[in-house]
């Protein structure tokens, strides 16, 4: 069962997810994520977007894998823009963003 928590302050919003997903399973490099975090912080004028993980490697030690960047106001304008789109449609488009701004 899958729960989602959110959690929002002047500057962060955050969104949990409890999961169960292996990633590269059978090799050594597996890891289990048992939650997905979105975190959404405000950086001067621009968005910082992290993807954290939280779960454990093969060898059952807990583990946080993050990736994130930062986005400015055009390109974080972009993705509300198309994910809005996402919600109204059957079809996902790929684009670079380079070629949209």
């Amino acid at each position: 069962m899958s729960t989602s928590t959110t959690n929002q302050t002047k500057d962060v919003v955050i969104l949990r997810k409890d999961t169960n997903v292996t990633y590269s399973p059978g090799t050594p490099n597996k890891f289990t994520a048992k939650r997905h975090n979105v975190i959404l912080r405000k950086r001067k004028d621009k968005i910082e977007l992290n993807i954290q993980n939280d779960g454990y490697d093969a060898n059952g030690q807990r583990k946080s894998i993050l990736n994130g960047c930062l986005l400015t106001k055009e390109e974080t304008q972009y993705l509300i823009d198309e994910l809005q789109g996402l919600l109204n449609q059957d079809t996902v488009k790929e684009k670079h963003l380079k070629d949209v701004i």
